[in-house]
């Protein structure tokens, strides 16, 4: 793969980088890319060379440059790289091995997202989205965490639409039968439960934010992740949703023998 390992050390130099980040921006010649750079012409001038014959940079007949269409994936690429650097402690102790593999292609989306590396303010932050929630909830989990339950009440009895897919494997507490108090969102049609074989991460989402986890390496949760409100992240988040959503299977009785 010797293109693979030139183009890596291509984009090894932070010059050769902004550059391109510059000219991913606006299109100028050399003696501009220079100033802004603070840069000799003769090292602008070597750095262009290079990116001229890896085709990540090309001169237009006015003398400016621009970069290349294949530059710009490259450059998309290597946000979603830099994501995943810059959170590199979350996910060498969280794992993705659920997701299916076109999301995990898509996970730099994430970029666009805040970090919660704490437990207490991740539930927290799930609860706000609960209470803002105007049209719609979805939610994926391991537990039932029947500290949302409240909120999660009150959201149905607005007439908030809430779908729920959990584990199939669920340990159920022993508490868990007060989710009867979702049958009359259930008898409106607006509460749907289901299980699933596999469910691969945490979320809690509304049309507007969405707070998503990941199961540490031995499948516990600590519900730390990431918040956004991005359209991009909430796409991204929608269609994790609906891979679940697509092999989901009838919920527990817990309402069986409660009259």
């Amino acid at each position: 793969m010797p293109d693979l390992y030139e183009l890596f050390f291509e984009l090894s130099n932070e010059d050769r980088v902004n550059i391109l980040r510059l000219l991913q921006r606006e299109h100028i010649n050399l003696t501009n890319i220079s100033t802004k750079l603070e840069l000799r012409n003769q090292e602008s001038s070597r750095h262009l060379s290079r990116l001229e014959e890896s085709r990540l940079v090309h001169k237009n007949t006015d003398g400016t440059y621009q970069v290349t269409a294949f530059a710009e994936l490259i450059l998309r690429k290597q946000d979603e790289i830099g994501f995943l650097l810059e959170h590199r402690d979350y996910f060498n102790s969280h794992s993705l091995d659920g997701l299916p593999s076109d999301l995990v292609a898509k996970l730099g989306v994430l970029a666009n997202s805040e970090h919660v590396d704490d437990t207490l303010i991740a539930l927290q932050v799930v609860k706000r989205i609960i209470d803002e929630s105007e049209e719609y909830l979805f939610r994926l989990s391991d537990q039932f965490l029947m500290v949302l339950m409240d909120p999660i009440v009150a959201a149905t009895d607005r007439g908030i639409h809430y779908c729920f897919i959990y584990s199939a494997n669920i340990k159920v507490p022993p508490d868990a039968t007060d989710t009867v108090r979702l049958r009359g969102a259930r008898d409106r049609g607006n509460f749907f439960s289901y299980t699933h074989e596999n469910v691969s991460a945490f979320m809690v989402m509304s049309e507007k934010e969405v707070m998503l986890a990941f199961p540490k390496l031995d499948g516990s949760y600590d519900y730390t992740g990431f918040n956004s409100t991005d359209i991009e992240v909430l796409r991204w988040c929608k269609e994790l949703y609906e891979y679940h959503n697509a092999e989901r299977m009838p919920p527990l009785p817990l309402w069986k023998d409660i009259p």
